[in-house]
């Protein structure tokens, strides 16, 4: 009799099990609730998040935070990745243009901004009315402050560094 109260106990346990088991998987792991806090981080101070088609050297995908170009002004679309070999025809030894067109001015004065960026930022481009850094998330909330003080400055201090769009043109 006693056989029979253990195999109720037993039957009991493992349906719990694979009712539980499930629940539990569906929940985020302590990396993934670490990525979403940065992203709303970045969300609640204005930035842009969405997935990226850059990729670091080690294959890991990358997320565009974008930061909104000032009211009435507009940035020549262009887009350029960082590479992990130099040539004469990168920008600052490692960036290469991969859409768009710079001027020969426009390359020299982005050159120091694109060296400042730390190793985790494989990107940096422009759909207009965005300047989007892709970024590992690598480093954290304080890697995110910096990157967000990175995109002020590029914009609101270095206007002679990017490829600006005149009002008249479309």
């Amino acid at each position: 009799m006693e056989t029979n109260g253990l195999w109720v106990w037993l039957i009991g346990f493992l349906v719990l099990s694979m009712m539980l088991g499930p629940v539990m998987l569906m929940q985020p792991s302590r990396s993934q609730r670490e990525q979403a806090s940065l992203r709303a981080l970045a969300l609640r101070q204005g930035l842009q998040v969405s997935a990226s088609q850059v990729e670091s050297a080690d294959e890991i995908r990358c997320w565009c935070y974008a930061h909104p170009v000032p009211a009435g002004r507009r940035l020549q679309p262009f887009s350029l990745t960082r590479k992990t070999y130099s040539h004469g025809l990168h920008l600052a030894d490692c960036w290469a243009l991969e859409q768009g067109d710079l001027e020969d001015a426009q390359r020299a004065a982005l050159a120091p901004w694109l060296k400042s960026l730390p190793a985790s930022v494989w990107g940096l481009s422009s759909n207009g009315t965005q300047l989007g850094l892709h970024w590992t998330e690598q480093g954290g909330e304080a890697q995110l402050m910096k990157l967000m003080l990175w995109l002020d400055e590029a914009l609101l201090q270095a206007e002679t560094s990017l490829p600006w769009q005149r009002e008249d043109s479309n």
